[in-house]
């Protein structure tokens, strides 16, 4: 008799313990539940519910790998529906368009700080044509980072353009003679095909 008062005694205790571990990952659960649903919030609380921080710097990170804007919201969609989650409410094409044209801002106000202190620079610049259509680009490389500062179609080859170019690109960042003048090296191709 003493045995199975004892084996039950270790039953219950056992179920004790099972009941508390099943609370503790209820618990568990109901906090990663609650976590994957902040995470997902697409509006915020404040006056005039805007979208949130966190669903901004995933329409960020989407621009920086160059996702097309007509694709964020179905990559979002396809995304999460892989682990069995629906989402409503994403931004509109348009609103799309304009946290984009916040990407490029951001990044006009980074390279204006890295324009600001090194002090010298070397100027890379290519062009190239594609389908009747001429491209310039202009980079400036520090002695750790290379930043693009421009990719822009232009009229033709001539160097003057390319200088009207540049600077009209400086110009919307920062002030064009105070970068140039840091510029100790240029690298291009171009130099045999440049036109005064």
């Amino acid at each position: 008799m003493q045995e199975k008062s004892t084996h039950c005694n270790t039953i219950k205790r056992e179920l004790d313990n099972l009941r508390s571990e099943l609370d503790l990952a209820s618990d568990e659960n109901n906090n990663c539940n609650n976590s994957v649903k902040d995470v997902l919030e697409c509006r915020s609380n404040k006056k005039g519910r805007p979208y949130t921080d966190k669903l901004r710097e995933l329409y960020y990170f989407l621009c920086s790998k160059g996702v097309g804007i007509n694709n964020f919201n179905s990559v979002i969609r396809s995304v999460l529906s892989l682990v069995d989650i629906e989402i409503s409410d994403l931004p509109s094409k348009s609103t799309v368009g304009n946290m984009s044209s916040e990407v490029g801002l951001v990044a006009q106000q980074h390279l204006n700080e890295v324009l600001a202190s090194p002090d010298n620079f070397t100027m890379q610049r290519d062009a190239t044509t594609k389908k009747r259509h001429h491209y310039y680009t202009n980079q400036l490389t520090t002695g750790e980072k290379t930043f693009t500062v421009g990719v822009a179609e232009v009229i033709d080859g001539k160097a003057t353009t390319y200088v009207s170019c540049i600077n009209e690109t400086l110009s919307n960042i920062c002030d064009p003679g105070t970068v140039l003048n840091k510029v100790s090296s240029f690298m291009t191709d171009r130099s045999a095909t440049e036109q005064k």
